[in-house]
């Protein structure tokens, strides 16, 4: 398990299958026993709890923001005080259902258009979906793909050439800007490969 403080009060998780199979997990366990998940992240937020030497003790938020062929990333967020639940119509929540159906998605940032470019060019035909968005000057890919192999392929090139997003493809949607909003790579590809 990898932690990283990315705000003054959000730490990044991340953990592999390899992990989580040492928690008494399998893919297959997605979306079963929900007691099973909680005390899983009754686990992680008393590591994350101790290795930044915090106290979790008012409401304690956790996004499932990527869960990919390569494990799934936890942001956890200390909300300090509980008026938070005054804001949920300002709040977008990832759903645990949302979360299973991101399972077959990938979220990628990149750097450049450029990189976007060329893994787009890598991936054609193969696939042709996905939309491209962007925010601070960055590129977001969100790619929703059924097939668990192609999945596991995509992820790997992908990770040449960008990094998982750390931040939720719904805030992206929202704060962000939709460049392409369908059919991305079919699009870059119509447009930079000859």
């Amino acid at each position: 398990m990898r932690l990283e403080r990315v705000g003054g009060n959000q730490i990044k998780i991340t953990l592999t299958y390899e992990e989580l199979a040492d928690h008494g997990f399998s893919e297959e366990d997605v979306g079963k026993d929900p007691s099973k998940w909680n005390q899983l992240f009754i686990n992680i937020i008393n590591v994350a709890s101790k290795e930044y030497e915090i106290l979790l003790e008012d409401t304690v938020l956790i996004d499932i923001f990527s869960f990919h062929s390569q494990g799934m990333v936890l942001v956890i967020t200390l909300i300090e005080n509980d008026d938070f639940f005054d804001l949920v119509d300002d709040t977008r929540e990832m759903e645990w259902e949302d979360a299973l159906s991101a399972s077959n998605s990938l979220f990628y940032i990149f750097e450049e258009i450029e990189d976007v470019i060329q893994f787009s060019i890598r991936i054609y035909p193969k696939f042709q979906g996905g939309q491209l968005l962007s925010y601070n000057e960055k590129y977001y890919l969100f790619l929703y793909i059924a097939n668990e192999s192609l999945l596991s392929n995509i992820s790997s090139l992908a990770s040449e050439y960008g990094d998982p997003a750390t931040i939720g493809f719904p805030f992206v949607q929202e704060y962000g800007k939709i460049i392409i909003s369908e059919n991305a790579i079919q699009q870059l590809n119509h447009y930079f490969n000859g």
